[in-house]
């Protein structure tokens, strides 16, 4: 028996906005949002550039030389001229705040006490050294940034690429804070308060345990145990509400064979979604035992299919706390980034795979969801289907699958989420910020596999596939595939939470 939940996207009347040209994403600047005009420090001046900007628009949306769109949602309106006074009274949750925060307070040069232990002493020091190292790569970045002002704007392709550079400089930089943070489960508010001397060097310790959001927000319960596995645990964060709250799925990435829920713990996305109300669960799940394929399975393994049910589980666990935990069972989304996007778009277009005749309350919850988002997504697990898409020979996805028995193929039958999809499904949200839509070169694996396989499991093409797949069926959708130029056609939804958040009821 099957069960088959029907959501729709609920679209809203929203304020006149003046939208950004199609590529223009990183028109927020890099290193601090509110800084629009490249000074390196936030002023009145940046608010008043972007009400310059509203109240006389330049002939050209991709004008280089400020960068206007502070709240990072790729529009220029009053909203971001209100982030950048907010900023100034010390509110807003963005990241690059954060950042300034602990510079301002001097995060790169703080010396912990005599008292303090060598774990303490040693995680400031490297927090400090990683500090001192991201001002030096922000320095080179403004330069990076200053060379893009004098790039023309007759020459887009150019200035697109200095700034996709520049993006990838940036992330660079915050990874090594981030994973500095997540080694010692450490959030950025901890640390400024004990930078500040607000808060002992004594209590941090009470923080290198259990789960925390960016802002130090903790989780409602850490490494709840939906399985038998020591990975079949959960973090979740229930919202303040005096009525059931709806709740977000975050599921990881890293191909099924690496990768952990704390990833999501150093992002503001567990924050910024509590501030709407909504709760917030982070999932980790087991790994495969056979990734490359290269024998026939025994029974022992852990499949994709396994680790993917594996996430279905803890949706239906969370499902059967719904009463105890004030959540609404009827408005669940999921998204992820590679294995987490498949796991989520598996979850939202199969059948509901609640068994109503089980003895097992949790086996009876519904797997269904409201919404799902995509982001660095492939649009089927079956490899036999990505040589067409790709246009790279068939025979690619043969080798790949020489080891493999015949009934062994029923797996991948099985992960095809791509043609399970129709017209009852939930909304659909996917982000391919890929580039290149060429064919993937096979004759450089051995030069840079790393790039290759980036380039074939994350391939803009397989962005197409799903938003083809889906306006056939009549699925609702937002869509940005950078390497076709494609961006949600509406301009309301091009922000995952937005789209989230305008899914439920």
């Amino acid at each position: 028996m099957t069960n088959r939940r029907k959501r729709r996207l609920l679209f809203e009347s929203l304020e006149p906005r003046r939208l950004l040209a199609s590529n223009i994403a990183l028109q927020q600047h890099p290193l601090d949002s509110a800084d629009v005009n490249n000074d390196a420090r936030i002023s009145p001046h940046d608010a008043l550039r972007v009400i310059d900007y509203l109240n006389s628009p330049p002939v050209h949306a991709a004008t280089i030389g400020s960068f206007h769109d502070v709240t990072g949602d790729r529009k220029i309106t009053t909203a971001d001229a209100l982030e950048v006074i907010n900023r100034l009274n010390g509110g807003s949750d963005d990241r690059r705040r954060m950042y300034a925060e602990m510079r301002d307070a001097g995060a790169g040069s703080y010396q912990p006490p005599g008292t303090a232990s060598d774990g303490h002493r040693s995680f400031f020091n490297q927090l400090g050294q990683n500090w001192n190292q991201f001002e030096t790569d922000a320095g080179e970045i403004r330069d990076k940034l200053n060379e893009v002002t004098e790039l023309p704007l007759g020459n887009p392709a150019a200035i697109i690429d200095k700034l996709n550079e520049i993006n990838v400089a940036v992330e660079t930089a915050e990874e090594r804070i981030v994973n500095t943070l997540s080694s010692q489960n450490v959030a950025y508010r901890d640390v400024l308060e004990v930078v500040k001397g607000e808060r002992a060097l004594a209590e941090l310790a009470e923080r290198t345990v259990g789960a925390y959001s960016f802002r130090g927000v903790a989780a409602s319960h850490a490494d709840f145990s939906y399985g038998s596995h020591e990975r079949n645990v959960f973090d979740i964060w229930l919202a303040e509400s005096s009525s059931p709250t709806p709740v977000v799925l975050m599921i990881h990435g890293g191909g099924f064979v690496a990768g952990d829920k704390s990833a999501y713990h150093q992002q503001p996305l567990i924050d910024e979604f509590l501030n709407k109300g909504v709760s917030v669960a982070v999932i980790n799940y087991r790994f495969q035992t056979n990734p490359d394929l290269d024998r026939p399975f025994n029974e022992n393994d852990v499949t994709v299919l396994d680790s993917i049910h594996d996430s279905m589980r803890a949706l239906q666990t969370i499902r059967h706390y719904a009463e105890q935990w004030n959540i609404d069972p009827d408005q669940i989304a999921s998204f992820g980034s590679s294995a987490g996007s498949g796991t989520s778009m598996y979850l939202a277009f199969h059948d509901d795979q609640a068994d109503l005749e089980s003895e097992d309350p949790v086996a009876r919850q519904s797997t269904r969801l409201t919404a799902v988002g995509a982001l660095n997504c492939q649009f089927t697990y079956d490899i036999r289907k990505w040589p067409a898409s790709l246009g790279i020979p068939q025979a690619w996805a043969d080798d790949q699958l020489v080891h493999l028995k015949e009934d062994e193929f029923q797996i991948l039958d099985e992960l095809d989420f791509h043609d399970m999809m129709s017209a009852d499904d939930p909304p659909l949200y996917v982000y391919q910020p890929h580039p290149n839509p060429d064919p993937p070169d096979l004759n450089l694996q051995g030069t840079n596999p790393g790039s290759l396989k980036n380039h074939i499991q994350h391939h803009p093409n397989f962005g197409v596939e799903l938003k083809q797949r889906a306006e056939l069926v009549g699925i609702p959708g937002a869509y940005t595939i950078i390497g076709h130029d494609i961006v949600p056609d509406d301009g309301e939804y091009e922000r995952l939470i937005d789209f989230l958040l305008a899914s439920f009821a």
